[in-house]
């Protein structure tokens, strides 16, 4: 869920509208949609000021990267954490009849397909009608598909926070089958998820073999720290607090130094690591 509460967009747009009081002002629920002449079932927001895509689903349509445009504002989590975000593309739209051209964000990672923000909802005149489940436009209505989950928690219900719906949502993915037989994947992963280490809490450790690194007689390494972009510091603030705190790393006063560097993945996302490689050449 993209979102801010208008649709002037500054240069860091946050996920959910907040009113005075810290409370959610968006509404959110799902329905059929039409995109790329592909029907799918889309989020709408009305808290969200951008229109989202996923990044896999245009993939497995054959609509890629070289078509992207670039970005020019940063769409941030509620949390404040940017999003991964690979550009913008133009798509068709329809909602209930009404057709039109329109520009969506392309995002690397999130439990849905689509996202319909405000953005699209105003300039297809679309009026939400809770009390008789219906997005109403100029040429029909569409009605809202029955969800599990509470309307009440728009931020559960899109997922794109839910750090578990999205490791399902990136296994199911990169499956080949229809859409039926990726929802009873997706349902049986669902059932077993106690089996899976979700977040990292979960890992295992063994010390029954230890490993040492021989440099030698080499002179100590100690690199400068690289510049991190200020639209990722959250995020690399938070994945070194969670490797701290699940004991994958712990504090050292080594004078040996090398900088962390952010990588991308094939998925979109951001893997945290270190550069090595001055290391790697002294290490017998």
């Amino acid at each position: 869920m993209p979102a801010g509460g208008d649709s002037q967009l500054n240069s860091t747009t946050s996920v959910m509208a907040k009113n005075t009081k810290n409370q959610s002002i968006s509404s959110t629920t799902v329905m059929d949609t039409r995109l790329a002449n592909n029907y799918l079932e889309g989020l709408v927001d009305t808290g969200a000021a951008r229109s989202l895509v996923n990044q896999q689903w245009l993939k497995r349509r054959g609509i890629k990267g070289p078509k992207f445009r670039d970005v020019k504002e940063t769409l941030c989590g509620v949390t404040g954490e940017p999003l991964a975000i690979a550009g913008e593309v133009d798509l068709d739209v329809n909602l209930g009849g009404t057709s039109q051209t329109r520009t969506f964000v392309v995002v690397c990672h999130m439990a849905l397909d689509v996202i319909v923000g405000m953005d699209l909802l105003t300039v297809l005149h679309c009026t939400i009608n809770l009390d008789r489940q219906l997005l109403q436009t100029p040429r029909g209505n569409v009605r809202f598909l029955p969800t599990i989950t509470s309307a009440q928690d728009s931020t559960s219900h899109a997922s794109i926070e839910d750090d578990q719906s999205k490791d399902i949502n990136n296994l199911t993915q990169s499956v080949d089958a229809p859409p039926q037989t990726i929802k009873q994947l997706t349902n049986l992963i669902n059932n077993y998820t106690d089996v899976f280490a979700w977040d990292g809490t979960k890992l295992g450790r063994t010390d029954v073999v230890r490993h040492a690194i021989n440099t030698g007689q080499a002179q100590l390494i100690k690199l400068h720290a690289r510049k991190i972009p200020p639209c990722h510091e959250a995020l690399v603030r938070n994945m070194i607090q969670e490797t701290l705190d699940n004991n994958v790393i712990q504090p050292s006063n080594s004078p040996w130094a090398a900088p962390v560097v952010l990588v991308k993945k094939k998925d979109g996302g951001l893997r945290l690591c270190v550069d090595y490689r001055k290391l790697n050449q002294v290490t017998k």
